[in-house]
């Protein structure tokens, strides 16, 4: 599936941001839950506008700062497994952590960008 022509990770194939609303209130899901999917389909936007030295950098930063993922695993992660290991070590810092790399590898755009597009969905707290 794709979402603005970005292809979305298995686990979100069932969402897009218009569908995913009532997804969740059929399946009797949170909007913990929501939100999580949401933030999930933002990281992964992101990501994919990075160039592959730039998400090499980004992975190696992450490696630095999220010592609890394997470094095995995340040296073959592509983008969508790189979000999943991110949401699954620190599902509460992800964004945090995400936009403070997006700085450290001078892609400030990126970082106001998803901070704009989290705010946009009224989930500026998780910045």
């Amino acid at each position: 599936m794709k979402l603005q022509g970005q292809i979305l990770p298995r686990s979100l194939c069932v969402l897009t941001s218009q569908s995913s609303s009532s997804f969740f209130r059929a399946s009797g899901r949170s909007t913990m839950e929501e939100n999580q999917a949401q933030v999930m389909i933002l990281l992964l936007e992101e990501l994919n506008r990075l160039t592959e030295e730039q998400f090499t950098s980004f992975k190696w930063q992450l490696g630095r700062r999220m010592r609890d993922i394997p470094a095995y695993k995340l040296e073959r992660a592509d983008r969508h497994e790189t979000v999943d290991l991110m949401v699954q070590h620190h599902p509460h810092q992800a964004v945090v952590f995400t936009t403070d790399i997006f700085r450290a590898i001078a892609r400030n755009d990126l970082a106001e960008h998803l901070t704009q597009q989290l705010a946009d969905i009224n989930m500026g707290d998780l910045r």
